[in-house]
């Protein structure tokens, strides 16, 4: 059994305790926020037996085996650390750092601890993506040649909070980018051979709006994200003799093979949670078994989604650039 502590009581660490109750051998033993009141409130609606007012002391807490952590990604680096060199096995939440060099800096202080270390990437996990992967690999939809991903809500302007604040790592890149870009990475292999990238900005300077072309060798993914509007939030999957839907790809609970107009199968996976629950019996059985990396999402696979992202993230440095000098013109 894997006692779980929850860093931060924010909304996501409420579907964390409500998709742990479908896992067999895992349990929430500690709940910590910034204030004695928050984490109490939270340890009374789930009754987990222990309250922390301060991180420090959940990392301290000789009961807990693995950390939940579900705060803002700007904290992620320090608050994985901190967490390692109390040897305790750290579930971060996406994405697990900001930039490349940060994901380093935790693979490296992985690598020398004895702790087990994963991005919480949940939609990895899920039967539909896994039935999807099957399928292409079946040959279904013969080989892939475009993968078109979608993942956007209107989110109110709020430039003191998260989402709009670059002092918080604000951007709809980081913030939901990260979604379709780890979807196409299941299904391409190689480096992409170009990008293209349109974008948007709010009042506060960060990316409300993404429009990415990638071109890899014989495949285009074309992705969008955005604060502004909401967007279909699919994936398809076109190949060469078929097409692979994925509505709410990123929650996904089923998929569509098609053939033509026609569907010749679907799949849905019938779960009782959210869909959290995969990712945290899959990671709690890496930790039972001392297995520091997950097969599923290893911490290398975390870096290559940093490396697409900061390549985003140039392209998009690019534009607001050329944006502020024709201003300044």
């Amino acid at each position: 059994m894997v006692r779980w502590g929850i860093l931060g009581a924010g909304k996501i660490a409420h579907t964390f305790v409500n998709d742990i109750a479908y896992v067999s051998d895992a349990v929430v033993q500690a709940v910590a926020s910034r204030s004695l009141e928050s984490a109490t409130e939270f340890a009374l609606q789930y009754a987990i037996p222990t309250a922390h007012g301060s991180y420090q002391e959940l990392y301290e807490d000789p009961d807990i085996d693995a950390i939940y952590i579900a705060t803002p990604h700007n904290f992620h680096l320090q608050q994985t650390l901190a967490s390692l060199k109390a040897n305790k096995s750290v579930l971060c939440e996406k994405p697990i750092t900001v930039n490349p060099a940060q994901c380093l800096e935790i693979m490296g202080e992985m690598r020398k601890s004895n702790e087990s270390v994963m991005e919480a990437m949940w939609t990895y996990f899920l039967p539909a993506i896994h039935k999807a992967q099957e399928w292409v690999a079946d040959g279904k939809i013969g080989a892939v040649k475009h993968i078109k991903v979608d993942f956007g809500f209107a989110m109110e302007y709020e430039p003191e909070k998260r989402l709009y604040n670059p002092d918080l790592a604000g951007g709809c890149l980081l913030d939901m980018g990260i979604y379709p870009i780890a979807l196409m990475n299941l299904f391409v292999k190689g480096n992409p051979k170009a990008l293209k990238v349109h974008a948007s900005f709010a009042p506060t300077g960060v990316e409300d709006s993404l429009q990415m072309t990638f071109a890899f060798e014989n495949l285009i993914a074309t992705l969008s994200t955005s604060f502004k509007e909401e967007l279909p939030n699919k994936a398809y999957l076109v190949g060469e003799t078929g097409i692979i839907e994925i509505p709410d790809f990123w929650r996904a609970s089923q998929c569509k093979l098609y053939q033509g107009a026609e569907v010749v199968d679907e799949f849905d996976d019938g779960r009782l949670g959210s869909g959290f629950e995969f990712q945290i019996e899959s990671f709690s059985k890496n930790i039972i078994n001392r297995e520091q990396e997950s097969s599923i999402m290893p911490i290398d696979t975390s870096l290559r989604l940093q490396a697409l992202m900061a390549f985003v993230q140039a392209k998009i440095s690019k534009i607001k650039y050329k944006l502020i000098t024709e201003q300044q013109d």
